[in-house]
């Protein structure tokens, strides 16, 4: 196999060359090299813009550098022309729930005859996004009777933040803790566990918990909204203001953060944005 340097020379002296464009792009992507590997697809465009190799490269790398939108145009463009393997349904319904298209993401998790653990998972928190609740949590408890090892955890977070939804406190805190000994840095599990402290307004020991989750997985919309509700008890209505903005941005449909905002903006002497 040709080295990196020696398939870049060669595409320049024959930068027309399919085949070795192909070769490039894979040998870049396998490195994490993903802003080369674009850059060639896009280079090879102006002589292979309709090889299904080529539009099915840009939507890969595209979905890689978190470039969503356009990665789900290049899917639908693969659908359009006739390419709809089980692949390329899943990373554009990926894609699509990064950009919130729920509905969207989980049609096409839908019409998947079987979807690993891990698209499981994806397609119940569409179902979670889409107020499906209870049939996220089915779906979830099917899936854990016979569950990869790997994906325990997250399941099981999953499902106690679901509960928590659900407003089935016990089990929220039972799940919890059971993904917690699996996993202590399980995502799903962290997020029930501050949410819980909130609920019995430990507003100390919630704060304990958020601030690291925040620095981990900033721009997090429900992370923020528990901050703000957590300044809102403190009394600190200025720094509940700086977390429910950007969060209400981030969850334009969550009526409660929308609320809270108002409230505190109407504390606020002079406010004009409540």
């Amino acid at each position: 196999m040709p080295s990196l340097l020696k398939l870049r020379e060669y595409l320049e002296f024959d930068p027309e060359n399919s085949s070795l464009a192909l070769e490039l792009i894979e040998q870049l992507a396998q490195q994490g090299e993903f802003h080369e590997a674009l850059t060639i697809v896009e280079r090879s465009y102006q002589w292979h813009s309709e090889d299904p190799h080529f539009i099915s490269w840009q939507a890969h790398l595209r979905l890689a550098l978190k470039d969503y939108d356009s990665a789900i145009s290049d899917y639908q463009r693969l659908f359009a022309l006739g390419f709809d393997q089980v692949g390329l349904r899943i990373n554009c319904a990926l894609a699509q729930f990064q950009m919130g298209q729920y509905k969207e993401a989980n049609l096409l998790l839908e019409s998947v005859a079987e979807l690993d653990a891990g698209n499981q998972i994806l397609k119940a928190r569409c179902l979670a996004q889409l107020e499906e609740v209870n049939t996220a949590i089915s779906e979830l408890s099917q899936l854990l009777i016979d569950c990869p090892e790997e994906k325990v955890a997250e399941t099981i977070g999953l499902l106690s933040l679901l509960y928590l939804d659900d407003a089935q406190y016990a089990l929220a805190e039972e799940y919890c803790d059971k993904a917690l000994v699996l996993n202590d840095q399980q995502f799903d599990a962290r997020i029930t566990l501050a949410s819980l402290y909130v609920y019995k307004v430990d507003t100390d020991k919630a704060m304990e918990l958020l601030v690291p989750l925040d620095s981990e997985y900033p721009n997090t919309g429900r992370i923020l909204a528990l901050k703000a509700l957590v300044h809102m008890y403190q009394q600190d209505m200025v720094q509940a203001i700086v977390c429910y903005e950007p969060a209400c941005d981030l969850m334009p449909y969550h009526v409660g953060s929308r609320v809270n905002l108002g409230v505190v903006l109407f504390c606020q002497p002079r406010s004009r944005k409540c």
